[in-house]
């Protein structure tokens, strides 16, 4: 299937894909040094469908459009008015914009916040932080070569009857599984880090059974298996479908997850994924640095293009509650201004983008929907993807543990291996502290010649 794709906020032009069920869109975000001189690419979906073009785009208000065949695709937003605006005019535009947004769509209950620093003088690096209203039972878990996974198998039966994606890992990798039932973050050992965030306006369409099923809470997993870049990160798309399949937590409640994908690798290369109205979006580039919750991308990055960070100061304004849309724009000024400093070392750019993500994860304590409802950041991750190596901060006990993949055994037929990183008195280099798993997450074996196979 050939699908165009749009370069947005750039000089326009239509390319074909082939491939990929997605409008991919490509070039400059509002994230660069002069965010408030780049246009918000604020497209949605033009999917190919039975010789027709079909579009979605998302909701915004005063927006002007190109034409790309038969889409017309939102190119910026105007927030009124013309030339440059004072600080304070460009704050109150900006906050009832967000304010509206906000208003628009659900708070999440599993916050997240991404972001990429991969243009500084040492290393490409990512950072995630992990949200959840309790802990989340994080276990560090390393997969060799071979594993065999089945996409629709949970709870001891298959959840997806019709054509589950089943599939043999082509690399290694260190991923993080919650609740012994999600991997929602990891690295591979060929230097690609993915990354799955809740996301509440993710519709992921009627099941299409000529795509390979995948439960949603295993596409982190899956593309760490097969994926060496974000181009073939993208490229795998075409054959799978994500699947909301229920999950059970602790206290016995059940629910759906539904998450975007952000995806990096060592070169620097970045994507967001998200499902929306059934079709799948695609941001590529190395400017897409920063991913949050809800609402939509597109409306996330049309918030951030209201604000004015030119010559910014200590008074410039900035949204500080924990919701998606101010973690997002928070996040996008504190990674910009990452880009004026020269670390000397990796150990110095891990701890400045830490200092970042601190910044944007909820406090223990922090309130969510109200009186009497909390959240919290539960971990935080940085992927080293030039030197393969993962790190993992709890944030319930001091402590930063380093796992090198150059050091771990990923050959086929090599045991699966996990790590229990709330263990006290695991700090700094954990590489050598995994042990074999007894029992294997999401299968029952922690044997690859006797988990689920490939028919």
């Amino acid at each position: 299937m050939a699908v165009r794709a749009v370069r947005v906020g750039m000089p326009e032009r239509v390319e074909e894909v082939s491939g990929a069920r997605a409008l991919v869109v490509t070039g400059e975000t509002p994230e660069p040094r002069a965010m408030a001189a780049r246009a918000a690419p604020v497209a949605a979906t033009a999917v190919t469908k039975h010789g027709s073009t079909s579009c979605h785009v998302s909701r915004a208000t005063n927006v002007t459009t190109i034409q790309v065949g038969a889409c017309r695709v939102p190119r910026r937003v105007d927030m009124g008015g013309a030339g440059v605006m004072r600080v304070f005019r460009r704050f109150t535009l900006a906050f009832v914009a967000v304010a509206a947004l906000a208003l628009a769509a659900p708070e999440a209950a599993h916050a997240c916040t991404r972001i990429l620093w991969n243009d500084n003088n040492v290393a490409v690096l990512a950072s995630r932080s992990a949200d959840w209203l309790f802990p989340t039972e994080p276990e560090l878990i390393a997969s060799p070569r071979g594993m065999k996974r089945d996409g629709g198998f949970f709870d001891g039966q298959q959840q997806i009857p019709v054509n589950p994606a089943r599939w043999t890992a082509r690399h290694g990798s260190v991923a993080v599984s919650v609740f012994d039932s999600a991997v929602f973050d990891g690295m591979n050992e060929r230097g690609l880090a993915v990354h799955g965030l809740w996301l509440y306006a993710s519709d992921y369409g009627p099941r299409d059974p000529s795509r390979q099923g995948i439960r949603t809470t295993l596409w982190t997993q899956y593309l760490l298996d097969n994926a060496a870049t974000v181009e073939e990160a993208i490229a795998l798309q075409a054959g799978i479908q994500p699947v909301e399949v229920p999950m059970s937590f602790p206290e016995g409640s059940k629910a759906v997850i539904p998450i975007s994908i952000a995806v990096e690798d060592s070169s620097g290369d970045s994507a967001i994924m998200q499902y929306i109205k059934g079709e799948l979006v695609v941001y590529r580039g190395r400017d897409y640095r920063v991913l949050s919750n809800d609402p939509s991308y597109a409306d996330s990055l049309a918030a951030l293009n209201s604000y004015d960070f030119t010559n910014a100061s200590r008074k410039t304004p900035l949204p500080g509650n924990t919701n998606g849309i101010d973690r997002f724009i928070r996040a996008s000024y504190y990674a910009n201004s990452l880009r004026d400093t020269s670390p000397k070392s990796v150990t110095g750019a891990v701890a400045s983008l830490l200092s970042v993500a601190r910044n944007v994860s909820p406090p223990v304590g922090a309130p969510l929907y109200g009186p009497g409802s909390q959240e919290a950041t539960d971990w935080r991750t940085v992927s080293d993807l030039t030197n393969l190596v993962y790190y993992f901060e709890p944030t319930r006990r001091l402590a930063i543990l380093k796992t090198d993949l150059k050091k771990l055994d990923f050959r086929a037929k090599a045991p699966l291996q996990t790590l229990d990183p709330l263990t006290k008195g695991f700090n700094g280099d954990v590489t050598g502290d995994y042990t074999p798993a007894k029992v294997a997450p999401f299968y029952g074996t922690a044997s690859p010649a006797s988990a689920p196979r490939t028919p």
